[in-house]
């Protein structure tokens, strides 16, 4: 195996190892940032001499944008590292606007040169004479005993002696083995550590921030940060991060980090702990691999509330330039984009993203307050303009609504709020994927709603939702194969959405894949067992293999979960006509009926009970009265209305 020579150099009490990235004082690790390793390297190399800022940021960042005020921040913090004090640099020179000066001593270590005193560990006076011994090949030999082949990069550094036929004593034994045990320790260290720093990471979870205090409001803080950094790397397109909607569940101090990378199917997890007192922030993270669980960074952050979006943004810039992800110009302009500079109404808008998260009418309710808020406080914050819009198209989606037709008011207002967002930031991804959700839901517009869900995925192509939706347009559209394509990479990118991986079963289902459908819907209830539409879609796939007592007791506790929901209701109406249960069947039609005289159910689901009773009439005079298109869209492929495609009147109802 080939070796590097150690690259060593000494200045006060400070040992460099520039092959293992190491610095130590007086044989004690001083843990650096890896850039700010750069840096303090770049200083040394160039001792005595001016660098300048340029040559330091061409030569520290050779890959990435960087100000001169980040420059600031990483010597400020060497400096710190060092013991360097403000009014007498010791080590570190200021030249103003032309860059920095190392003006210690420093000594290089030639690879055949004793170290100095006090390096390594002090062993008592009776023993030294032994150490004229053979010292390389007794290294290595309890060094390979303790960790083999990775011993090389200490043993490198120790020097050379002729060979000897000295006999090496149980007492010499126990003292080079105290000390060559905190010698491996070292170079072990270093060597996980400058391994994790090459390491090149693809996927990512950002896990809510861990509040350390006020926590009346803390849950909330701890998502929104998360959701900001969320939103901020995976814009930039570069990076699949995993959406806040996966990570929102995992608010409690208890949690295992690397656990829930691995569920997530993540490279590396980025977990935080946030202390908060008035207008003051401490956060301290680290980011993890998920593969051997080693940190791969850590640092603490000490920031006014005020300072919150610069502490995003910083954040942001490190952890992309620590996952090795080469930015293009572009990718670093959305990086670094200032969605909103008020405080306020960052607040508002994180409590709107937490509310929206839970997905039930009360709380979306108060998520289009919160969004409302946000976007009074500032009227630009194009985020907060899409939130809203979101909030409006799940409110009106049938499992939540209880199959109301879409209020006007309500189309007008999520369209607004959508084309609000797309005109304040044509580049956000999130904004054309809200205005597609909105078009593609209500309005009759397959152009623009697919230009929209591609502009989305053109923007990011690592937005799950966006995949997803588009899949859902595509299987409206009848365009199953493509739809399919679609809902396997929103899988990918968010592997335990239970709404991703019931979209991916019902359009396996409508390819009349059952077998692998109804293997999708089980995964899903695996990992949410009461999520409403994997049993709704598990009971039509019962229902179409003749397994009709396992079909109905899914439709029941579907109608169960959705507290009277006329789609299991109309689902479990169909299916006691067809099993010839007609007196239930009749009783269901009923209440569906009532509904449809106070406009709370569709007419979609009074023909399906009655194209189970096999009243074809009813069923064709139903359907007439269905003024929304993409519930006419439904029809094409809904299997209930199977017996009905020869009819003439069929036909003539699809173009309209």
């Amino acid at each position: 195996m080939s070796r590097q020579i150690s690259r060593l150099y000494e200045f006060g009490e400070f040992r460099l190892n520039a092959t293992e990235r190491l610095l130590q004082r007086q044989g004690v690790d001083v843990p650096l940032p890896p850039k700010v390793f750069d840096l303090l390297l770049a200083l040394v190399e160039n001792h005595g001499h001016v660098v300048t800022k340029e040559q330091l940021l061409s030569q520290v960042w050779p890959d990435t944008f960087v100000e001169e005020t980040n420059l600031k921040v990483y010597v400020s913090t060497l400096r710190k590292a060092l013991g360097d004090g403000n009014e007498e640099a010791k080590f570190i020179e200021t030249l103003t606007k032309r860059g920095y000066r190392f003006v210690a001593h420093v000594t290089e270590i030639l690879p055949n040169e004793p170290a100095q005193p006090g390096l390594v560990p002090e062993l008592a006076p009776d023993l030294l004479p032994d150490l004229l011994v053979e010292k390389k090949s007794v290294s290595r030999i309890v060094i390979e005993e303790q960790v083999g082949e990775k011993a090389d990069a200490v043993s490198r550094a120790l020097p050379s002696a002729p060979a000897s036929r000295f006999q090496i004593s149980p007492r010499l034994a126990l003292a080079l083995g105290v000390g060559l045990v905190a010698l491996v320790s070292l170079g072990w260290f270093s060597w996980s550590r400058s391994r994790s720093a090459s390491r090149q990471v693809r996927s990512l979870a950002v896990l809510p921030f861990t509040m350390l205090a006020e926590a009346q409001d803390g849950e909330n803080l701890g998502v929104g940060l998360a959701d900001a950094l969320i939103t901020r790397l995976g814009n930039t397109g570069a990076i699949a991060v995993r959406p806040t909607s996966a990570i929102q569940k995992y608010t409690t101090a208890e949690r295992d980090p690397l656990e829930i990378g691995r569920k997530l199917e993540v490279e590396a997890v980025l977990d935080g702990r946030v202390q908060r007192s008035g207008d003051q922030l401490r956060l301290t993270v680290q980011l993890l691999g998920t593969g051997d669980g080693a940190q791969l960074w850590a640092e603490s952050f000490d920031e006014q509330f005020t300072n919150i979006f610069a502490l995003q943004r910083a954040m942001s810039e490190k952890i992309a330039r620590l996952l090795t992800v080469k930015l293009s110009d572009e990718h670093r302009q959305r990086l670094n984009k200032k969605y909103t500079e008020n405080t306020a109404a960052f607040e508002a808008y994180v409590r709107g993203r937490f509310l929206y998260g839970k997905q039930d009418k009360e709380s979306l309710l108060k998520a289009i307050e919160h969004y409302r808020q946000a976007t009074e406080l500032d009227p630009g914050y194009a985020l907060a303009w899409a939130g809203m819009a979101d909030c409006y198209v799940l409110l009106n989606l049938p499992t939540l609504t209880m199959g109301i037709a879409p209020p006007e008011e309500s189309l007008i207002r999520a369209r607004a709020a959508a084309e609000k967002a797309v005109e304040l930031d044509e580049s956000l991804a999130e904004a054309h994927l809200s205005l597609g959700a909105v078009i593609a839901t209500w309005i009759h517009d397959d152009a623009t709603a697919h230009r929209e869900f591609e502009r989305a995925i053109e923007l990011n192509p690592n937005l799950a939702q966006a995949h997803s939706y588009y899949g859902m347009k595509l299987m409206g559209d009848v365009r199953l194969e493509e739809a399919l394509v679609e809902l396997e990479r929103a899988r990918r990118l968010d592997p335990l959405s239970p709404s991703i991986n019931t979209n991916l079963g019902m359009t396996l289902s409508r390819l009349r894949r059952y077998d692998e459908a109804t293997a999708q819907f089980q995964k899903t209830l695996r990992m949410d067992p009461n999520f409403l539409r994997a049993h709704q879609g598990l009971g039509q796939i019962y229902e179409q293999q003749k397994r009709f007592d396992e079909a109905i007791a899914e439709f029941q506790k579907a109608e169960q979960l959705s507290n009277g929901g006329v789609v299991p209701l109309g689902a479990l109406g169909h299916l006691y006509a067809v099993t010839g249960r007609r007196a239930e069947a009749e009783q269901i039609l009923s209440r569906l009926l009532a509904l449809e005289q106070q406009n709370e159910t569709s007419p979609y689901y009074i023909a399906t009970v009655y194209a189970g009773l096999g009243d074809k009439d009813q069923v064709f005079a139903w359907l007439e009265k269905i003024k929304h298109f993409r519930t006419v869209q439904l029809i094409k492929v809904d299997p209930r209305f199977d017996a009905l495609r020869d009819d003439p009147r069929f036909a003539a109802l699809l173009p309209r």
